[in-house]
């Protein structure tokens, strides 16, 4: 394995607190983010500068990595994470989290809000290649982030052969991204994800404002009430540019882009130029874009999208929108190959024609 100039094997790693960005090279400085989170919440900046393989790496830190509990994720909500973390896009690979009585589980478990002292960027983790993570935990569950707060940007991830698991507010890169506008982009996922509640997505479990965008999710997501192929609940947050091809499984509110997505005032609560591939199921407002959407003042688009799978469900099931409550200005909405009984109905506020579901006016 080719090592970073700084390594060294008595100490397992690159990682020194008086650096400024401080550089992480091992498993064993990954974890010693935490010791800076609870001294200082980690106001700083951290770069990876080599691939880091957890089947490698020597326990210094007398922590067993790949059997117990696994990696301790970095920063909780009474010690967030407050820096900046770039991957330079490098590899953490074997990735081992068994946590399943404990909220907050990712690499890291919450990463709070903060801006750069001398830039005034906003904080957040980019450029990082994750590949065959194992993450196990209860609420708030991601491989890269299981909570974060407001202002947050995650930009140019990229997640393969995963495996997630917990109870609510699932998802494959982010369990809960909440409380403002937080930026979420270039994200790819694919993998398995399987909760046992609600708010369970392929990318995001549950979205408070911001932007999820030019995402795509691949795999298999299961999960009860507001579960999607990219975002179980979005709470007016909008999507854009995101594709899933997903074999989904939920209850109530499921669909193939969002489970249920709640709109707001202004352009809040959107979803634009998004693409479902995959199959569908559940039971009660099954989508193939969206199973349940409602709120808003008719300002709100959704619209310029695509749904090319299949979707099965018992009532309130559409192609396109399960179940459609007040306030919603559809535009250019399309589907093929949705197979159900009622294989016309388009879904509330839509006519069927041949091929598109064409716009009724609200």
């Amino acid at each position: 394995m080719l090592l970073a100039s700084g390594y060294n094997e008595s100490t397992g790693g690159c990682f020194d607190a008086t650096d400024n960005p401080i550089e992480i090279c091992s498993c064993n400085d990954l974890a010693n983010i935490n010791t800076v989170v609870d001294t200082t919440g980690a106001q700083t900046d951290f770069i990876q500068t080599q691939r880091i393989d957890f089947v490698f790496c020597q326990d210094v830190l007398d922590q067993d990595y790949l059997s117990g509990e696994g990696f301790l994720p970095i920063g909780n909500s009474s010690n967030p994470f407050l820096g900046e973390y770039d991957g330079l896009g490098n590899k953490i690979m074997n990735l081992y989290i068994n946590r399943p009585l404990v909220d907050e589980i990712g690499i890291f478990g919450y990463v709070g809000s903060n801006t750069h002292p001398h830039t005034s960027k906003l904080y957040g983790v980019e450029n990082l290649v994750i590949v065959s993570p194992i993450i196990i935990g209860g609420d708030a569950v991601g491989v890269l982030i299981g909570d974060i707060s407001n202002d947050i940007i995650v930009s140019n991830i990229a997640i393969s052969s995963a495996n997630v698991q917990g109870d609510h507010t699932i998802g494959g890169v982010i369990g809960r991204s909440g409380n403002g506008n937080n930026n979420i982009f270039d994200v790819t996922f694919s993998g398995v994800i399987s909760a046992t509640g609600n708010s369970v997505g392929g990318i995001v479990g549950y979205l408070i404002g911001g932007e999820l965008s030019d995402s795509s999710f691949i795999g298999q997501v299961t999960g009860l009430n507001n579960t999607g192929g990219a975002v179980g609940y979005s709470q007016w947050g909008s999507v854009t540019g995101v594709t899933t091809d997903v074999s989904l499984q939920g209850y109530e509110n499921v669909g193939g882009i969002v489970g249920q997505l709640r709109a707001g005032s202004g352009d809040s609560g959107t979803l634009n130029n998004t693409i479902f591939r995959g199959v569908v199921n559940g039971s009660t407002s099954v989508g193939g874009l969206i199973g349940y959407r409602w709120g808003g003042d008719n300002t709100q688009i959704v619209g310029y999208s695509t749904s090319l799978g299949y979707v099965y469900g018992s009532s309130d099931v559409s192609g396109i929108l399960g179940r459609r409550g007040s306030g919603l200005t559809p535009i250019s909405l399309s589907w093929t190959n949705y197979t159900d009984d009622d294989a016309i109905d388009c879904g509330p506020g839509f006519e069927f024609n041949p091929g598109n579901c064409a716009v009724i006016s609200p």
